[in-house]
């Protein structure tokens, strides 16, 4: 999947359908309100599993910096992976649940 800079990946309260894999590029993890930056992101890094792995809606927006390209993992495919490898899903929980845990309070 493709990006371009100012692309919504996705937006806070969606349901999450998938989670990403930054193979180049960069985007920021905003806040609900638009304002913070909770993060930047970059080659390498993943984001989206809370929403997948937690059950829950999108708890920020993701939006591209520069020129992205990502691997996207739906949810099916997520559930089939995470069965079949107890080691992905014991790291994607745990990076799941420490960014859920560290996500600043809403007003």
């Amino acid at each position: 999947v493709v990006f371009t800079p100012g692309d919504y990946i996705f937006r806070a309260g969606e349901i999450g359908e998938e989670m990403y894999f930054i193979i180049q590029g960069h985007v920021k993890v905003v806040a609900p309100d638009g304002k913070s930056v909770f993060s930047r992101l970059s080659d390498g890094d993943c984001f989206g599993e809370v929403a997948l792995f937690l059950n829950m809606p999108r708890t920020a927006t993701v939006i591209a910096e520069d020129y992205c390209d990502m691997y996207a993992l739906s949810k099916d495919p997520f559930r089939e992976v995470i069965s079949q490898y107890p080691g992905f899903a014991q790291t994607i929980e745990s990076i799941a649940l420490a960014r859920e845990r560290n996500r600043p309070g809403e007003a």
